[in-house]
């Protein structure tokens, strides 16, 4: 399971309140209101909730939490209502509660779909009202949604990413010192590593990853890594280029336990790197283009791989005398190297698209090349 918190970033409508964007973060700044005439309601709309790496395919465990973190300057003086919206439509509702001195979260429980998170009308009315006659002011901290969910585990074949503009935040986290170049991934080597990892997890039986790696310069210590692993890092299989001179590194891990093998690295035959699990067995290969492959070791695994985060990483162990970059490209996408259309983007030729009808638009249509075991998407 996985929990986002969404934070606010817009104020839809301020209304009678003062300061309202205090309610983007918890830092006992406030957004404010007294609540002028008594029995009255107050609302002010809050919006710019960002849950775009919230799968569409998700399934929302449970209810969602909308809460509120508030006070009052004296308490029995003053009510919040809290309600969820898309829009106009009120997905759920926080009836009239009482705010005392002592600031905490009202919490409205609510179950809205994974479509109404993802939607850019989605808000949180905050409504306020002085239930007293004596004067109240009401103040708000922060306002907040948080999610938990589990997304469906797909075959990491699925995952399928060329990098033509830009390092997808919704598909990959990063670390370090990780920036895109020119259609790719660049990850700079340092002794503390950079690297780009998948947000979600996928099932590796029967079934594979690849990409094409550009290591840094060889140094004794430096690594460039494609790794497939469960349990945080406990369990997995790794291909890398290590050390120097570079040698192609194949590794094992079972119980954080790693077994290890090695051949010699050529910078032409190895520029793709590929890793499938058949059954209990793992593969590494290799590849001058995408398509060529050729298995270069093979061995037994008992690990439970139908969970796994791919990872793209270059580093260091120890101190070495210099920082370079690698570069990480095409996972899962075989280019094109004749025979498709292009088109001129105004800095360079692009493949155009085949597309076809879907009966409302017209969508790219995926084109696909024999892999050597299967057909792949290609770029």
């Amino acid at each position: 399971m996985v929990q986002l918190t969404g934070s606010p970033s817009s104020v839809v409508s301020a209304g009678a309140w003062v300061n309202a964007a205090n309610v983007f973060t918890s830092n006992n700044v406030y957004a404010t209101n007294t609540g002028a005439t008594q029995n009255t309601e107050y609302p002010m709309e809050i919006g710019g909730f960002d849950f775009s790496t919230l799968p569409s395919d998700a399934t929302i465990s449970g209810t969602v939490a909308v809460g509120v973190e508030c006070l009052a300057n004296a308490n029995s003086r003053a009510q919040i209502k809290i309600e969820l919206m898309d829009g106009a439509t009120v997905i759920g509702t926080l009836p009239l509660t009482a705010v005392t001195t002592t600031e905490g979260f009202l919490t409205l429980n609510a179950s809205p779909s994974v479509a109404q998170l993802k939607s850019p009308n989605l808000k949180v009315r905050v409504t306020n009202k002085r239930i007293a006659s004596q004067a109240a002011t009401t103040s708000v901290d922060y306002v907040r949604i948080v999610v938990d969910y589990t997304a469906p585990i797909h075959k990491m074949e699925t995952l399928s990413d060329d990098f033509a503009t830009q390092i997808n935040p919704s598909v990959w986290g990063s670390y370090n010192s990780v920036s895109w170049e020119a259609g790719r991934v660049r990850a700079v080597s340092v002794q503390a590593y950079s690297g780009v990892y998948t947000l979600s997890s996928f099932d590796l039986r029967e079934s594979y990853a690849f990409a094409k790696v550009t290591p840094p310069p060889a140094a004794t210590s430096r690594e460039t890594m494609l790794s497939l692993s469960a349990a945080v890092h406990t369990e997995g299989v790794y291909f890398g280029v290590v050390g120097s001179p570079r040698s192609l590194m194949f590794r094992r891990r079972i119980g954080n336990v790693d077994t290890d093998s090695y051949a010699a690295y050529d910078p032409v035959q190895h520029v793709w790197l590929r890793v499938r699990l058949i059954g209990t067995t793992a593969y590494w290969d290799t590849a001058p283009d995408g398509v060529t492959w050729t298995n270069r070791f093979s061995i037994t695994t008992t690990s439970n791989l139908s969970a796994v985060q791919f990872e793209m990483s270059v580093g260091q162990w120890a101190a070495e005398t210099d920082t370079q970059p690698g570069y990480f490209d095409n996972v899962n996408v075989v280019p094109i190297t004749g025979g498709r259309p292009k088109v001129w983007t105004g800095s360079a030729w692009a493949n155009k698209p085949a597309k076809v009808w879907t009966g409302s638009a017209w969508v790219e249509k995926p084109v696909k090349v024999w892999s050597g075991s299967a057909w792949v998407l290609a770029r």
